[in-house]
This record gives structure tokens, C-alpha cells and sequence, in this order.
């Protein structure tokens, strides 16, 4: 989403017809790879890659630090996107590793409790819209 972002916000990009290119398509774009850099474009195919591995062999070869690199790269992308398209809001910040484990495990409990709430939810509209009251 945030690369097509890009390409729907940069002047350079938006003639750019992208309706039909998949991810590798949009980031092998020289045009694209131009504006965001080597070191970015690198960064995006690594995670593109490891979501491949993820998605298609049931994540066998990702551990831990595979993940964190790939938050790694992803954080700077989005650092770069706010530097360049967002300068007035502009912070520049620094990738922290622990931060993010912290709040995914003080988060996970909330996470449970919210997922719940929606699927409780759903079942709930199912039941009291359907045309069938019996």
C-alpha cells in the first residue's frame, strides 16, 4: 500500500499506469527506483522476498531476526516516505527493536479482546439480519 502510495503522491510517478503491476513490478520501476534509491529498493525486495517465503512456505525459513530486519527496512521506507512527501510533520526517529517487541506484547491482550469484540460482532449481525428470525 505504501508503494503505491508513492506512485499515486510523486509527480515523477503518477503517468505511471500501475493498475495491473504486482509488487516486484512497481519496485523494479527505474523510474521509481531512482526517486527512493539503491539502498531502499534493496530493502523493499528483501522484505518482498521474505514475505514470499512466508506466505508460500508456511514461514519455514523466518525467525526472528529475519522479521526484525525486515521491520527494520520497513520502518526505514516509512521514514523515508514522511522525510520526502511529509516535511513539515517530519521527526526524524530511529529504528528500536525492543520498542516494537514491548508493544506487540503489551498489545496482544487489547489485540485478543478487539478481534473477539469483531467476530462477536459479525456473528451477532448475522444472526439479528437474517430473514429467517426462527
Amino acid at each position: 500500500m505504501a508503494i503505491r502510495w508513492v506512485y499515486h503522491t510523486d509527480i515523477k510517478l503518477i503517468s505511471e499506469n500501475i493498475s495491473q503491476n504486482n509488487l516486484y513490478d512497481l519496485m523494479s520501476n527505474k523510474k521509481f527506483s531512482c526517486i527512493i534509491g539503491t539502498k531502499l529498493t534493496n530493502e523493499l525486495h528483501y522484505i518482498r522476498k521474505k514475505g514470499n517465503i512466508a506466505t508460500h512456505e508456511n514461514g519455514i525459513n523466518i525467525d526472528k531476526n529475519v522479521a526484525n530486519t525486515c521491520m527494520k527496512y520497513l520502518f526505514n521506507f516509512i521514514q523515508w516516505m514522511e522525510a520526502t512527501y511529509c516535511k513539515k510533520h517530519y521527526k526524524k526517529r530511529s529504528f528500536e527493536e525492543n520498542s516494537i517487541i514491548d508493544t506487540l506484547s503489551d498489545n496482544l491482550k487489547t489485540i485478543g479482546v478487539a478481534v473477539g469484540g469483531v467476530i462477536a460482532g459479525v456473528i451477532g449481525t448475522v444472526i439479528f439480519s437474517s430473514k429467517n428470525k426462527a
